[in-house]
């Protein structure tokens, strides 16, 4: 939907194009694709009704009405000057919005990077920007390059691609995948040992690599030296804080259903009453009676001593207050968990440094609640946010903020093509990851996706063929590629090897250019 919405392509058509697009039409169901378009526009209305929209809903909300209002339209005419960054990269929503503004603005600049651009890997439509008369005014050439070497800006021209470059190695002999990720460690260390700087140091992979991630901060865990993820998000219940404010929710709340474990109570008596982990172990095992904290025995309290013990009954007893009025509807989710916070956790080490977390789990929860409750037909709201928060929602760390945290530390670099290409992250040292395997440029067609024919340059009366989908994934791999050899001032090293990790043979990627 996204995709066909920044292409401004009908919602009731994407079935359609899709359906038109399969070579093998006779092999498949023609009514799948029909209730595709059905299932969309019910899915919209269903929002519409209840006053949500997502990204792609808006978009084509603001170019069906907002750019069709005359008192809109009139605003518009104030914007004197326009700059575009990525021309090329634009897709054909934001391409009209700027044609749109440029009939009254004095000057429009625009700025393009086809030799490093990459975004068309990732859902843009370079081939209709490029077909567009819009953009016929005078073009200046910026040969300069600041972030690469020389040789790398047009490497991929030659004949030998890679190969046969001072300035790049490569070494995909490995037959396993452990062993290539033990090569990559043995040439960090190398690097590291003749004098590379870590922040100058860049591992690339396809996608983000967890196993690559763990391997890597086993190896170097005692190093002077960490390893940076990019890509990696942690869980939001991974924040002690957050699980033990959703672990007091749903003993308040008795409508809500959870079974936590014996480690989960021995991490929340852990953190709560700041005791040592053979306490609350024993906490956990004695006084956990079917989600309900129960009184304390005299031996309990000698084990624990006065102030935790008072603190404990503290907890118990605030806890039971508190269902009580939930039961009367008298305390919503946003403001319980302030007041969990507040009531229960603002004395504790570290609290000050975990407020901003907690103010965005009580503002989430509003958000989510409030959302789910305009769909009449979604029950027990408070239920469906638990469920979220414990089982699916990341941190609300953000890429910056990851980003900054690599500015701060000046440690190695592990991260996705994209995640690295959409930073400000530069590096003298690049190693590219699993160069044999296809996920550096997947398959674009998959059951009842394509995003290649829901781009607006595609003729929906032409079947997408093999031939089309390889000359696609090749010009993809080229356009990242091209992408991270311009940020790159000093030395790359290619790792492959003959099986992926789940024992596939694997010959493709980087070296099919």
């Amino acid at each position: 939907m996204n995709q066909a919405a920044c292409s401004l392509i009908d919602m009731d058509k994407i079935g359609h194009r899709l359906y038109n697009s399969l070579k093998l039409k006779k092999n498949v169901n023609a009514q799948n694709f029909d209730k595709m378009d059905e299932v969309i526009m019910h899915y919209a209305k269903s929002f519409l009704n209840s006053g949500t929209i997502d990204i792609s809903m808006a978009i084509q909300l603001y170019n069906k009405y907002l750019l069709q209002d005359e008192g809109y339209l009139k605003k518009l005419q104030d914007i004197k000057y326009v700059l575009v960054d990525d021309m090329d990269e634009m897709c054909a929503a934001e391409l009209n919005l700027v044609e749109i503004i440029s009939q009254n603005a004095h000057k429009c600049y625009f700025f393009s990077n086809k030799e490093a651009g990459f975004c068309n890997s990732y859902g843009s439509d370079i081939d209709f920007i490029r077909k567009s008369k819009f953009f016929n005014g005078e073009l200046i050439n910026l040969e300069g390059h600041f972030l690469c070497r020389s040789e790398f800006c047009h490497i991929l021209e030659g004949p030998n691609k890679f190969k046969y470059s001072e300035n790049i190695y490569e070494d995909t002999g490995s037959s396993l995948r452990s062993e290539m990720i033990e090569k990559i460690g043995d040439k960090l260390k190398e690097l590291i040992d003749t004098g590379t700087p870590p922040e100058n140091i860049a591992i690339i992979c396809p996608i983000n690599d967890f196993v690559l991630n763990y391997e890597l901060q086993s190896r170097f865990k005692d190093a002077p030296f960490g390893i940076n993820n990019l890509g990696k998000k942690s869980k939001l219940m991974d924040n002690v804080y957050v699980h033990c404010v959703m672990m007091i929710i749903c003993m308040c709340i008795e409508d809500i259903e959870y079974d936590f474990t014996m480690d989960d109570y021995r991490k929340l008596f852990s953190t709560l009453l700041v005791t040592d982990a053979k306490t609350s172990w024993i906490l956990s095992k004695e006084v956990v009676n079917f989600r309900k904290l129960g009184d304390l025995t005299d031996r309990q309290k000698n084990i624990m001593g006065d102030e935790r013990a008072s603190k404990y009954n503290y907890i118990a007893n605030w806890i039971r207050n508190c269902s009580k009025n939930i039961r009367s509807d008298s305390i919503d989710m946003s403001e319980l968990i302030r007041l969990i916070f507040l009531n229960i956790m603002i004395e504790l080490p570290g609290s000050r440094e975990n407020i901003g977390i907690c103010e965005n789990l009580s503002e989430l929860a509003d958000r989510f609640i409030n959302t789910l409750d305009k769909f009449k037909t979604i029950d027990n709201s408070s239920q469906k946010f638990v469920d979220f928060i414990i089982n699916e929602a990341e941190n609300f760390c953000s890429f910056r903020d990851i980003e900054n945290m690599y500015f701060e530390k000046k440690d190695i670099i592990l991260s996705s093509a994209f995640n690295f290409l959409t930073s400000n992250v530069k590096s003298s040292v690049q190693i590219w990851t699993d160069v044999t395997s296809n996920l550096w440029s997947p398959r674009n067609i998959k059951k009842f996706s394509n995003d290649s024919v829901l781009k607006k340059s595609w003729n929906e009366n032409i079947v997408y063929t093999e031939e089309i989908e390889t000359r696609n994934r090749k010009k993809n791999l080229y356009s990242v590629a091209k992408a991270l050899l311009r940020k790159c001032s000093g030395r790359i090293y290619l790792y492959g090897s003959e099986y992926s990790e789940m024992g596939y043979e694997q010959n493709g990627g980087y070296m099919d250019i």
